[in-house]
Parts: structure tokens; sequence; C-alpha cells
């Protein structure tokens, strides 16, 4: 896959991060790179992913994916710490725009639709 910055590839491994209960430590965060590997570190997940910007084509790629992550997150805290400010910020903005009034109680029970869990009200 590829994508066109490195803030669009972390945005999409955040998303499948929390939709997948994937739970990943980052090891390499560099300009052109970027490596995340199984949380659970006891040797019996091979979980990793690593893209790469490509100078050729001008965009982000998988480089290498190790897969399925075979640990499941139980449920996030209620604070979600996998859903973080950036994310729920990508997440509530067209809310925003659409309903520049809406409550918060409102974003807050979308995102739960969306996410199964929900953020604390300070968060959102």
């Amino acid at each position: 896959m590829e994508y066109p910055n490195k803030d669009a590839f972390v945005a999409v491994l955040k998303r499948y991060s929390f939709n997948n209960s994937v739970n990943y430590y980052v090891t390499k965060f560099r300009f052109e790179k970027f490596e995340g590997i199984c949380a659970i570190r006891d040797g019996r997940s091979k979980w990793k992913i690593m893209g790469s910007f490509h100078k050729k084509i001008g965009l982000w790629t998988i480089k290498m994916y190790s897969g399925p992550h075979t640990y499941i997150v139980a449920g996030a805290s209620q604070d979600c710490l996998r859903l973080d400010s950036g994310m729920i910020s990508d997440i509530i903005l067209l809310m925003v725009k659409m309903i520049p009034r809406i409550l918060v109680l409102v974003m807050i029970a979308n995102i739960r639709s969306q996410y199964k869990d929900a953020p604390s009200y300070y968060k959102v």
C-alpha cells in the first residue's frame, strides 16, 4: 500500500491497531523510516510492520508486514490510551464541520459506536 506522507501511514496504522485490538511499540520513527513490533515481548508473537519513504515515487509504502497479530488486547482503559488526541481530532473534525454546535456527549457516543470504546469527556 502507498501513502502520501508519514502522517497518513501512521493514521492508517493507528486505525488498524484500534479496530483489530493490536497493541504495538514503535521501535523506529525517523524522517524516512517507521517500525512497530508487538507489545507482548514473550517471543511468541512475530507481528511487525515497517514503512519507509521511497524517493523515486515520492510515497510512503509498507516495506514489510508480518502478521496477523495474534494477541488480543482486552478492552482499552476508560481513557482509551490507544485512541490518542490526533486520532480523536481526525474522527471528530468532520462531525464538528457538519454540525458546529455538536455536543461532546454526542461525539463520544459516535466514537463508541465506531470503535466499541469511548474516550473520556476531557479527551474529546
